[in-house]
Formats: C-alpha cells, sequence, structure tokens
C-alpha cells in the first residue's frame, strides 16, 4: 500500500510553531518514503516526519528536509507496530510571499510474507521473532518516553 498526503503551509508557519499533519496508515513495515517537492518552494519548505514523539525522517533529531524541484525518495524497514498506526508529519516555511507545497508518500506492508521480501537476508521464523521484540521495544518505550526537545510537539499541536 501506498499512503500519500499533498501537504500546503502557508507563509506565516514558523519553526517555533510548525504545521502537523497526520497521515494514517495501517500496521506494518515501510518499505519506501518519498517526499517530493515540486518547483517553487526554492528551499523555503522544511519537512520532518514523526512516530509519537520519535524523528523517523530524517533520521537525525532537529533536521529537517528542504529541497526544490526534487523528490528525495529511498528504501526503508520501518516498523509501525503499534497504535497509534500515523505519522505525524510538521512542516514550516521560512519564505515571506507564498504558501509551499510538498507531497509525502510512504509505502507499507501489512501481510507478513510480504514483510518478509523486504528482510530476505533473515529466516521466516527469526523474523517474526524479531518484528515480535521490535513491537515489544516500543511498547517499552511508550511508557517511558523521554522530555521533547521541541516545545511544539509536546502541546498536542
Amino acid at each position: 500500500m501506498i499512503y500519500a498526503a499533498t501537504i500546503t503551509t502557508a507563509n506565516t508557519v514558523t519553526a517555533a510553531n510548525p504545521q502537523k499533519t497526520v497521515v494514517k496508515v495501517a500496521k506494518g513495515l515501510v518499505y519506501k518514503f518519498e517526499l517530493e517537492f515540486p518547483p517553487g518552494s526554492l528551499g523555503n519548505l522544511f519537512v520532518a516526519v514523526f512516530d509519537g514523539l520519535y524523528q523517523v525522517w530524517p533520521s537525525s533529531t532537529g533536521v529537517w528536509f528542504s529541497s526544490d524541484k526534487n523528490t528525495i525518495a529511498f528504501e526503508d524497514t520501518y516498523l509501525k507496530a503499534i497504535p497509534p498506526f500515523e505519522f505525524n508529519v510538521y512542516t514550516y516555511n521560512t519564505g515571506d510571499s507564498w504558501p509551499h507545497t510538498c507531497h509525502v508518500r510512504i509505502g507499507l506492508v501489512t501481510n507478513d510474507e510480504f514483510i518478509a521480501r523486504y528482510l530476505p537476508a533473515k529466516s521466516y521464523e527469526f523474523m517474526i521473532r524479531a518484528l515480535q521484540d521490535m513491537e515489544a521495544q516500543q511498547r517499552e518505550a511508550q511508557g517511558g518516553v523521554l522530555e521533547s526537545p521541541f516545545p511544539w510537539l509536546s502541546g498536542g499541536g
């Protein structure tokens, strides 16, 4: 499945209070991520994707994607195993005149037999155990969420 969102961010949205767009997904394994910046944003639109309080893309905390006339696309193996089954896409715009738009696409597989396709080096049984371990770690991490380094993230915005 490919989940997609087109996000337009006004020129009044700042880094101190970014816009939040929720992209609903299913439980499964993300195998592909794409972020398209159509012509015209001139590097003024900034985008970061979070799973709850955890910054997923780009993976470096506090770093944001920005570009113009470009699609950032890569394969990944990010397990989305516990609810809520959604990603929070945060955007802000440093331009002074116009809103800017980006297109987010997330490829995700839900069935174990399809997930196995993206983890070919592991046996099926090992993969199932690994996914169960990852899910348990995510559940454990939910109970010990650290204070967010971003004031706008903890406000439920």
